[in-house]
């Protein structure tokens, strides 16, 4: 009976060790080492587990990070702009919690120069303890491999991206880097689509959400001026997702766009003294256009590949870019051009 139990024992063992040697061989979300053997990367669009492998072992020197805003991106582009080389690290949906797990993968790295970011109400008015997705994987964005086996051993980790990293390498349908986690080409954009997502009847938002708002606002900002404070020998551009007029319209009649006028500044104010940041705004008429011009959105806040290339555009000529001297008026300009706007041209 002894002797069955330690062959039971030992058998077990040992398929346990040859499983957890075959996931580190293969490694499919890369949490050890970028494919070897000539393999090619298989990423899943669940950017929560894809991301963190690729911010600790892809070689670059810039890294894009956000939300759904920053996804039409191509790492490229960014190459061209600020040189080296350029790892897209967005996660839909991205609360603040999210943000600062791959920000501290992403600074860890001496190799580091740029984060181009996008900063929006995402980021700003959410609860600072409280993250976007409530089964984020946490043991793959740390670096203690005393929980690795939350990774090796985990059926639903092997059965799914183990398998889709082996098939597709075999059926050669592996990831254009370039194009990660882009949705552009899957989308259908038009005024029509977006003038039907238009609230009907919209809630004014009352005295405590208010103050709620702000006061994760401030923890968020003093949060991130610290981070950036900290990270002296990278460069961060930031840029503010150019949401649609759609969306402002609603915001507007929310009674919301004290808020956002504010919120913005704030963050100005307090960023802008920083040697190594940039912040971009769309304001300028040609921004106007675009953001008026529905036709460029698929639905009141994601807009199409276009956009993002202007704004990589943007970093790329100092375009909208704010300083501390003309913050206060540039911002004062936006948000009055959308308290004032012929809004019967959506609505009609």
């Amino acid at each position: 009976m002894k002797k069955y139990v330690k062959w039971t024992i030992g058998l077990t063992a040992g398929i346990l060790a040859l499983i957890m040697a075959m996931m580190i061989v293969l490694d499919p979300l890369m949490q050890y080492h970028m494919p070897w053997f000539g393999l090619q990367p298989v990423v899943s669009n669940q950017s929560q587990y894809s991301v963190p492998g690729l911010a600790k072992n892809y070689e670059y020197t810039n890294a894009i990070i956000g939300t759904s805003m920053s996804e039409n991106f191509k790492p490229s582009w960014f190459d061209s702009v600020l040189g080296g080389k350029t790892a897209k690290l967005t996660i839909y949906g991205s609360h603040t919690v999210e943000y600062h797990k791959v920000l501290d993968l992403v600074l860890s790295r001496n190799e580091t120069e740029n984060v181009v970011m996008n900063i929006d109400g995402l980021y700003l008015l959410s609860d600072p303890k409280v993250g976007r997705w409530e089964n984020l994987p946490t043991y793959l964005y740390d670096n203690n491999y005393l929980n690795d086996v939350n990774y090796l051993l985990n059926k639903d980790i092997i059965l799914k991206f183990g398998r889709k990293f082996v098939h597709g390498n075999i059926t050669k349908n592996t990831t254009d880097l370039d194009d990660l986690f882009s949705w552009d080409s899957d989308s259908v954009y038009g005024s029509d689509i977006v003038r039907g997502l238009i609230e009907e009847d919209v809630g004014m938002i009352d005295a405590d959400t208010l103050a709620c708002y702000q006061l994760w606002c401030e923890s968020n900002l003093e949060t991130l001026y610290t981070l950036l404070e900290n990270n002296s020998n990278v460069h961060f551009y930031v840029f503010v997702a150019p949401y649609s007029i759609a969306w402002w319209y609603d915001e507007l009649r929310a009674g919301k766009i004290d808020l956002w006028e504010n919120m913005y500044k704030q963050m100005c104010d307090k960023l802008l003294f920083l040697d190594n940041v940039n912040i971009y705004f769309l304001a300028n008429s040609k921004s106007k256009e675009l953001i008026t011009d529905l036709d460029n959105y698929k639905d009141k806040e994601h807009y199409s590949a276009e956009i993002n290339k202007y704004i990589s555009d943007c970093i790329a000529n100092q375009e909208n870019l704010l300083n501390i001297n003309n913050y206060d008026v540039v911002l004062t300009d936006f948000f009055n051009f959308i308290r004032n706007y012929d809004y019967i041209k959506i609505t009609k």
